[in-house]
């Protein structure tokens, strides 16, 4: 299984929310997003799913297989 790490939690972190919370290969670890109230931040604490606003925390702990950003911000993959 999977552990991801999901950054940006608007529309395209909803849907993927969405996609990979039911996926028996992916479990999504974290959603992160800058504002508590996006879409996916609302999502992942009705689905019991970690949130933050900053990222991090969870990187330090290299808990996470993959990093999905979806914030559309080239510096936050840095």
């Amino acid at each position: 299984m999977k552990k991801i790490l999901i950054i940006g939690a608007g529309l395209g972190g909803t849907a993927l929310i969405e996609l990979l919370q039911s996926h028996s290969g992916a479990k999504i670890i974290a959603v992160v997003d800058k504002s508590k109230q996006a879409p996916g931040m609302k999502l992942a604490r009705k689905l019991k799913i970690p949130s933050s606003e900053t990222y991090t925390e969870f990187l330090k702990k290299g808990e996470q297989d993959i990093v999905i950003n979806v914030t559309g911000n080239p510096a936050v993959s840095k």
